[in-house]
């Protein structure tokens, strides 16, 4: 009897062993696995194709954005270019300015110099500004005027010479050191 019964367990172990084999040769016979198959790698492979987007969208950025930091940079270095120009052009023309400025002055009583010692300067120089320069040409013209005063005075002195010489009852000759005569009246003539 007993024997029976193992062999009628035996039939239902051998049933039950077999599909115990089968289950286990399926899919879904280890869950973990299954899950990973089914689940987990397609997800995996998800990640990596958006990893991937990610990245070629990321690297696409940074090489648009160094663009824009080379078009920047190269903008930049333009207008430092540009304002080292404008400067130097700026300084060029005030300095050019400023020469002017100390050099016309300078100029005008240079040439009112050299008219003055040829005797044809008989009229003041615009004084211009306040500074050294006003005052040298200030007191050029004051010495101009003194001059010119002068001058007035020893043609009035020396026209008063030569009438007193033309009036004088004697005969007056002036002779200079290599014996020429400089100044005579009228009386040698009625004289000699």
């Amino acid at each position: 009897e007993l024997l029976n019964s193992l062999r009628a367990e035996l039939s239902a172990y051998e049933t039950l062993s077999r599909e115990v084999i089968t289950m286990r040769k399926s899919e879904q016979w280890n869950v973990a696995q299954h899950l990973l198959a089914t689940q987990a790698v397609p997800l995996s492979r998800k990640a990596a194709m958006l990893l991937s987007q990610m990245t070629a969208s990321q690297s696409d950025l940074m090489q648009r954005d160094a663009g824009l930091v080379v078009r920047m940079s190269n903008s930049a270095i333009g207008i430092a270019v540009f304002l080292i120009f404008s400067m130097t052009l700026a300084a060029l023309v005030v300095s050019r300015r400023g020469a002017e400025q100390i050099t016309k002055p300078i100029a005008a009583l240079s040439t009112a110099s050299q008219q003055l010692a040829d005797g044809r300067l008989h009229a003041d120089i615009p004084v211009t500004s306040d500074d050294e320069i006003g005052r040298l040409t200030n007191t050029f013209n004051l010495m101009r005027m003194s001059l010119e005063q002068s001058e007035i005075m020893l043609q009035a002195s020396e026209e008063r010479m030569r009438r007193v010489i033309e009036a004088a009852p004697a005969a007056m000759l002036m002779v200079n050191e290599h014996g020429m005569i400089e100044l005579v009246n009228d009386q040698p003539e009625s004289m000699f």
